[in-house]
């Protein structure tokens, strides 16, 4: 069973409505119903939201301008729609997918505009095809007096004007699918870096370091891309760095993977016919094995290289070359052997 939450007693008991629907009450004021619900965060309240219904309107966001704003707009990242007012242009953001039309409209008349600025204090005004909302205010609103203040301002936006509410800018759908995109590459990248660095960990620490930097590489090309193909639109700033940076964590996930896995791709095994001797390369176990193998009466050998330099004594003189690097074989006159070191330390 769902217990009613406390904060609303006040209310409730003030305009005489029953506390049973445990988030929310619905309060009746001079002919509008309002529905008075809990914000809460991490189960915890933090204020209340505020329901209005009203007649349709389009989907419109009205909130306090932030420098994250200020700066999408700087760059021509954002196009934010201006309804003529400086004060109100400078002090409210406004976000939607109707057109400049529609808003300049909905918004024509200095009381409305004056109604919404005073309703900014409690986080945003929202328009939609229920009427209209606004919150989270704090938890002073709570109480009666606060509440028929808030609820004041929202009956004088009952009066907006009705509007189409289906006429879309086509502009607003930029970059919506590259976030969808880049945000479901994230966890399989994630899991390719980790299966990939576990099942098949190159000899050479640093070449997953060099698949992060071509990737990190193709992310600022890749940021570029979309500041020209996102911008244009109210909602352009905030997708374009979503988009920049999951695709930030898609880019260099693929690069660390894919450079893992071309280095296993590289090592397979191989094998080179010197007519007296036989050198395998193949990779395995964290290290790379070499197989030499005689065809003369000579002993075989087994080897297994890491980071280090290693020298042993062979009967031909050959280099072999992997990736990243080779074994290379040389004559020694002092000690009349062949020495062979590790080219890709």
């Amino acid at each position: 069973m769902l217990v009613p939450y406390s904060e609303l007693d006040a209310l409730a008991a003030a305009f005489e409505v029953p506390n049973d629907k445990s988030h929310s009450i619905v309060v009746q004021l001079e002919g509008a119903s309002f529905e008075v619900g809990v914000s809460l965060d991490s189960f915890r309240v933090v204020g209340v939201d505020v329901d209005m219904a009203a007649h349709p309107f389009p989907e419109v966001t009205l909130r306090a301008e932030s420098d994250a704003d200020r700066r999408g707009k700087e760059r021509g990242i954002n196009a934010e729609i201006q309804v003529g007012d400086p004060e109100f242009d400078r002090l409210v953001y406004i976000e939607t997918d109707a057109t400049e039309g529609v808003v300049r409209t909905l918004l024509a008349r200095p009381e409305h505009r004056a109604a919404i600025r005073e309703l900014l204090w409690g986080g945003s005004v929202r328009l939609s095809a229920r009427g209209v909302s606004a919150g989270p205010f704090g938890m002073v609103c709570f109480e009666p007096d606060w509440f028929r203040k808030v609820a004041t301002q929202l009956l004088i936006l009952r009066t907006l004007p009705a509007v189409p509410t289906e006429i879309i800018d086509p502009a607003s759908r930029r970059g919506a699918s590259a976030v969808v995109v880049f945000c479901a590459l994230v966890p399989v990248m994630l899991l390719a870096m980790v299966c990939t660095s576990f099942g098949y960990w190159p000899h050479a620490a640093k070449l997953p370091l060099i698949g992060a930097g071509v990737g990190l590489g193709a992310w600022f090309a890749l940021r570029f891309l979309l500041a020209v193909r996102i911008r244009g639109h109210s909602r352009a700033y905030r997708r374009y760095l979503a988009a920049a940076i999951v695709s930030f964590v898609d880019l260099v996930g693929f690069g660390v993977a894919g450079s893992v896995l071309l280095n296993a791709w590289a090592d397979t095994s191989a094998t080179v016919d010197l007519g007296t001797r036989v050198i395998a390369i193949r990779p395995g176990d964290g290290c790379t094995h070499a197989t030499i193998a005689a065809k003369d009466p000579l002993e075989s050998m087994e080897l297994c290289f890491t980071d280090g330099a290693h020298k042993t004594h062979v009967d031909d003189a050959v280099i072999v070359h992997f990736h990243p690097g080779f074994l290379g074989f040389t004559w020694d006159e002092t000690a009349e052997a062949w020495t062979m070191e590790d080219g890709g330390k």
